[in-house]
């Protein structure tokens, strides 16, 4: 699988991020956890909390802190990594990124989370979040691990 690849509803391959069906497909799979909120709206919410939302978003992104995919001129993150109503990331959801971010790019960390994993019986990692936050941990040293050969 390229970097690039994202999964469209049919389960077939498709190999840019800025492809709309791509899209759609990450659209559906985030939706029972939240779904995707562009990038305008978490720093439009932050800086509503008294601080410069959008350079703190900005850091996130650029440190690896936060899932995301920049998709026809805007930035959209999946809603379950963050903590509400704060919207501060989830201390989980670090955990996993700083493992799996030296291997990963930004598209296959999304797809990873929405893909079944052998590491979790077949879930979806993104289903392991609230369930076994430990279980979705193991699965991202796994994969890093072997990612790493």
């Amino acid at each position: 699988m390229t970097s690039k690849e994202l999964l469209n509803q049919s389960g077939q391959h498709v190999t840019s991020s800025d492809d709309d069906a791509g899209f759609v497909a990450l659209l559906s799979a985030y939706r029972s956890t939240g779904g995707l909120v562009r990038g305008e709206d978490v720093a439009g919410h932050l800086t509503r909390q008294g601080g410069d939302g959008y350079v703190h978003l900005a850091r996130l992104i650029v440190a690896g802190d936060v899932l995301h995919i920049r998709w026809s001129g805007h930035v959209w993150l999946p809603l379950f990594q963050f903590n509400r109503p704060a919207l501060d990331v989830r201390p989980d959801v670090l955990k996993v990124l700083s493992e799996l971010r030296t291997v990963m790019d930004a598209c296959e960390l999304m797809l990873w989370f929405v893909t079944p994993n052998a590491w979790m019986g077949g879930r979806k990692p993104v289903e392991m979040v609230n369930v076994s936050p430990c279980e979705l941990y193991c699965a991202a040293r796994a994969d890093r691990f072997i990612s790493r050969g």
